[in-house]
């Protein structure tokens, strides 16, 4: 995060792999205070804490029944010898819009705290 921060094209968004990694990038930014620019954050998960980081973290909440369910038949599956080829599954997730994304013009937050 310090990398791209201190970088000449620095992003205006970033998208974490999940809301952990997100959660740390608002703690350095926290430390950053006195930029004069911070990147809208988004992430995946929706874990409970993502609502309670400050600025609270923009989310994909992601089926994670169907999840677990899917890949729970896949092993039983492959322990019985079925397929053993990659598989793909395409599941819907819902987008919580909070307040760690903004327009660009925008983009400053006054208040950080975790």
């Amino acid at each position: 995060m310090e990398k791209l921060l201190k970088s000449e094209d620095c992003p205006t968004g970033i998208y974490c792999a999940n809301d952990i990694t997100a959660v740390g990038i608002l703690k350095y930014l926290r430390k950053c205070r006195n930029l004069y620019f911070t990147p809208s954050i988004i992430a995946s998960d929706d874990i409970e804490e993502a609502q309670f980081t400050k600025p609270m973290l923009t989310t994909v909440g992601l089926p994670k029944e169907e999840m677990g369910r899917f890949a729970l038949y896949l092993l039983l599956d492959r322990m019985k010898g079925g397929h053993s080829g990659v598989v793909r599954m395409e599941l819907s997730g819902k987008l919580l819009v909070r307040n760690s994304c903004s327009h660009v013009s925008e983009s400053f937050w006054s208040d950080y705290c975790i």
